[in-house]
């Protein structure tokens, strides 16, 4: 199955420039970028503003946008919000990037709402804006990123088909208030209408931080003898709950299921079991298709207005396929 992914493109006779992506029968995605119209006209300064880098994918994010930046027509200057819940802080720092007029922002929002306003005045000077990962809600030049309502309902229905269609879920949300955090619980609420015998039972934390997880996944456990599996947001989230799993005796009983890749030690977690089913998102294919469409943008030639990147689904009986991880992680992430 192929899957176009663009939703109108910025040039007439662009159509080679579309991205598409094949999902395999084994979960695994092919990735292929757009097209790059080098050469470069000249190096444009652009401000890469991310709502947190508490993890090796958002780490990596950065990493690899500055360095693929480089090589095309890009200077990136690269912004932590430091956590969704610092609005404020990414509003301030795009206000500073504004007054210093650099020619394009890639925006990875705290708040898709709340940056309307700057989004807004930032063109109205000129400035070019792509929205990344967690774009805004408002108008943009371009819109590079996932579906994380998809992705949401994935997980939810990998859980439910692996519990047999019946007993408790556990969905537990890192980066409350976010778009990510509302988008995977909504994708996954919608999802377990499906299963009527399914109930979810869903909880928030501010971060991603999985001696968070644990305790939760305990308290739940110790109180609710029909607990049957758990979700997060990330797979880093997921090592608190399968710890907790373990230590009350529950594993083979109990099963959880991630999102994203955040450290070497999840792929062994995926090999084993400890985390059954994980929604892949690729950091270094998301970095390098938003420099590929602003750097396209920027020198005036063709590029997709809306690029939606699909994850791939790893178990443990696909994550070894070569090639599997290529785009999940620079390579320091995965030594």
């Amino acid at each position: 199955m192929v899957i176009l992914v663009t939703a109108g493109l910025a040039m007439a006779g662009a159509a080679a420039n579309n991205p598409a992506f094949k999902t395999l029968p084994n979960g695994l995605v092919t990735y292929k970028l757009s097209k790059f119209h080098g050469p470069c006209k000249r190096q444009y300064t652009v401000y890469e503003f991310q709502a947190h880098r508490a993890d090796a994918w958002a780490q990596s994010t950065a990493k690899q946008v500055k360095a693929f930046g480089a090589s095309h027509c890009l200077k990136v200057i690269n912004q932590d919000a430091g956590g969704y819940q610092n609005v404020s802080k990414q509003l301030d720092q795009m206000e500073a990037a504004i007054a210093r007029k650099p020619n394009a922002i890639i925006l990875w929002t705290t708040d898709p709402t709340a940056v309307a306003g700057v989004v807004k005045k930032a063109r109205a000077k000129g400035i070019k804006v792509i929205g990344f990962t967690a774009p805004p809600n408002a108008t943009t030049d371009a819109v590079v990123g996932g579906d994380w309502h998809i992705d949401g309902g994935l997980m939810m229905n990998a859980i439910a088909k692996k519990i047999g269609r019946s007993g408790d879920v556990l969905a537990i949300w890192g980066g409350a208030g976010g778009s990510y955090q509302t988008d995977l619980a909504a994708g996954a609420t919608k999802a377990s209408k499906a299963y009527p015998n399914v109930k979810l039972i869903t909880k928030t934390i501010p971060d991603f931080d999985p001696a968070k997880v644990q305790p939760l996944v305990e308290n739940e456990l110790t109180r609710n003898p029909n607990l049957k599996g758990v979700i997060t947001s990330i797979a880093v989230m997921a090592g608190g709950a399968a710890d907790a799993i373990e230590i009350a005796g529950k594993t083979g009983k109990v099963f959880t299921v991630s999102g994203l890749i955040g450290s070497k030690e999840n792929i062994q977690d995926i090999k084993t079991g400890r985390i059954g089913f994980m929604v892949g998102v690729p950091s270094v294919f998301y970095s390098n298709e938003v420099v590929i469409v602003l750097a396209n943008l920027l020198n005036g030639k063709p590029y997709p207005k809306k690029v939606v990147i699909p994850g791939q689904v790893f178990t443990a009986a696909n994550i070894s396929t070569p090639g599997a991880l290529k785009w999940e992680l620079r390579p320091e992430f995965l030594k």
